[in-house]
């Protein structure tokens, strides 16, 4: 998975790198990081909405960041094993969610509480921490990891814990960006151009001028249906789990649901990059056709069924 940013005027591309093989005592310090960092901007907020304090920094920093603050107060004093730059950037964002919303004119709009269920929880990792061999930050780049990580970082990142306690770390890189009038970037003979239509049992068909055609993700969505049935019978059997006592039992079943879920976002990603890789290669001109599957499956007009809805749904034609 890849995402685009530009911080400070630079085009950048961020690479997520999985955090595989973190121990017990690095997690829970990451976890409590996170969680520090989650509290300092419901408090910001809370001081702002509840309080009527300005949401300007030097307001704001005294009441929620001033070391003074949590030093006389013993029940605040595990704010302070967070260090201060996380807990600044948790602010900065709040600041910004403001900005942004006023910039926009919107006249009517509300911050939300962050909540430990939210789907993704994320933390800023100054580049100017990452190298350093002492202090708060030095187990970062020693940790067991999924992939090799950098010894010097050229920027700012984020690093991301999801909801099955996966730790990614979002890395900005340089990227180069390709100008609209080049062409593919391996020659092909023909025409250059190819028209797609997106379908249910298989993905997308193309038809080349030349007399090719061509289907992508044929059969494919078996795969994915036998997962999706899986997850229906997990969701029923969590459902029908009742009382206090079991909510251990509802926990895990929710657990294994999410791992699933993402087992099927996976493979349907895995298919759009494939695609988009190769049609980028080959093709100049590339007509897709609008596929408005909201109308399609809106139970008072759909002509289909409902496992056809499901599946085209889980195709995700909408995101590619």
């Amino acid at each position: 998975m890849q995402r685009f940013c530009c911080p400070s005027g630079t085009n950048t591309q961020e690479k997520n790198r999985r955090n595989g093989g973190c121990l017990k005592e690095e997690r829970l310090k990451l976890r409590r990081w996170i969680g520090t960092a989650r509290w300092t901007y419901n408090q910001c907020l809370s001081v702002v909405e509840k309080e009527d304090v300005n949401w300007n920094k030097k307001d704001v920093w005294a009441r929620c960041l001033n070391a003074v603050n949590f030093r006389n107060n013993a029940e605040l004093k595990w704010v302070m094993e967070t260090p201060y730059d996380i807990r600044n950037e948790a602010m900065n964002d709040l600041l910004k969610g403001y900005s942004t919303n006023f910039a926009t004119n919107r006249k009517k709009f509300k911050m939300k509480f962050r909540s430990k269920k939210d789907l993704h929880q994320s933390i800023v990792i100054y580049f100017k921490h990452w190298s350093k061999s002492h202090g708060e930050y030095s187990f970062l780049p020693k940790m067991k990891l999924a992939e090799p990580l950098p010894n010097k970082l050229e920027y700012d990142s984020h690093l991301i814990v999801n909801q099955l306690g996966e730790f990614y770390l979002y890395i900005p890189r340089p990227l180069k960006i390709r100008a609209e009038n080049q062409g593919p970037m391996f020659q092909k003979e023909g025409s250059g151009v190819i028209s797609l239509d997106p379908g249910v049992r298989t993905f997308m068909t193309g038809y080349d001028p030349s007399g090719m055609a061509i289907e992508w993700g044929k059969n494919d969505i078996g795969q994915i249906y036998r997962l999706c049935h899986a997850y229906d019978k997990l969701q029923s059997k969590r459902d029908q789990i009742h009382e206090k006592r079991n909510k251990r039992k509802r926990y895990k079943l929710h657990h294994v649901m999410l791992r699933i879920h993402k087992k099927i976002r996976c493979l349907v990603n895995d298919c759009h990059y494939k695609l988009v890789k190769w049609l980028c290669e080959n093709y100049y001109i590339i007509l897709l056709p609008e596929f408005r599957t909201q109308k399609i499956i809106q139970r008072g007009q759909r002509r289909i069924g409902s496992k056809t809805a499901r599946v085209m749904c889980t195709w995700s034609h909408f995101r590619f």
